[in-house]
């Protein structure tokens, strides 16, 4: 009788399989030997969703359009957006298109909300507003990556100076770059535990970021430039590596 079996290989390259059938009086033993190898996952579309660092503010080319240079590429990002906008404006453009074949999905975003002092109860909702959208479509991968250090931006400098200032003939200091970093720290804790809860990649461009030195970093203190947005690429490209791909064999 014909039999059928699968085998789970743990390592590429070379494997050798050995198959032995038996009868009631003899036995034998054959052997083949299969290449296993690692390629990239096929995505037929790559998809943008977030803010200013995924539009590619004040640069010609963003992480991600270097990243898809040979892929599809759908980037709804916009500078300014916030977790409100993505879930309602960039997802109903991306509804629209009603990408077909395999999509891997960026989500990248919060920035904008903790500047305009959005609570992370109302981000949470936002958020798993859109991973429950995303959950509902075929063949649709999704990265989360976590917000950077926005309380460098040159702007919460003056504003922490122009507020301590006000509140110098009180004799009262507020380190408010601080609280902004605490509460981006919230936040990203909480991209990773829906990351944990959704059973999805996390890209941790906090630590990534907050290692960038002033060559990769705009006058701004905050939004990478050409160079910076080259980096990500980089490390996304990398991050895809490690989480997306298929075996090949031969």
């Amino acid at each position: 009788n014909e039999k059928t079996c699968s085998v789970l290989f743990e390592e590429l390259g070379n494997q050798e399989i050995i198959c032995k059938v038996k009868d009631k009086k003899d036995s034998l033993n054959k052997s083949v030997m299969i290449t296993v190898n690692k390629i990239p996952k096929k995505m037929d579309h790559v998809v943008g969703l977030g803010d200013s660092l995924t539009y590619g503010k004040g640069v010609d080319e963003s992480w991600i359009e270097l990243y898809s240079k040979d892929l599809n590429l759908h980037n709804y990002a916009i500078t300014g957006a916030t977790s409100y906008s993505v879930e309602s404006y960039q997802w109903s453009l991306f509804e629209e298109d009603n990408l077909k074949g395999n999509k891997l999905v960026f989500l990248w975003f919060g920035t904008n909300d903790i500047k305009n002092f959005i609570s992370i109860e109302e981000f949470k909702t936002n958020y798993i507003s859109v991973l429950n959208k995303l959950s509902s479509l075929e063949n649709t991968e999704v990265i989360l990556i976590t917000i950077p250090d926005v309380s460098k931006l040159s702007v919460a400098e003056e504003i922490e100076d122009n507020l301590n200032d006000f509140l110098s003939d009180f004799g009262v200091k507020i380190g408010l770059k601080e609280m902004s970093r605490n509460k981006i720290i919230d936040f990203n804790f909480l991209i990773s535990d829906l990351a944990l809860e959704y059973n999805l990649n996390l890209i941790d461009m906090f630590v990534y970021m907050d290692q960038f030195d002033e060559s990769l970093i705009s006058s701004d203190k905050f939004h990478p430039n050409e160079e910076g947005h080259i980096e990500i690429s980089k490390v996304v490209s990398e991050k895809m590596d490690e989480f997306y791909w298929d075996y090949e064999f031969y």
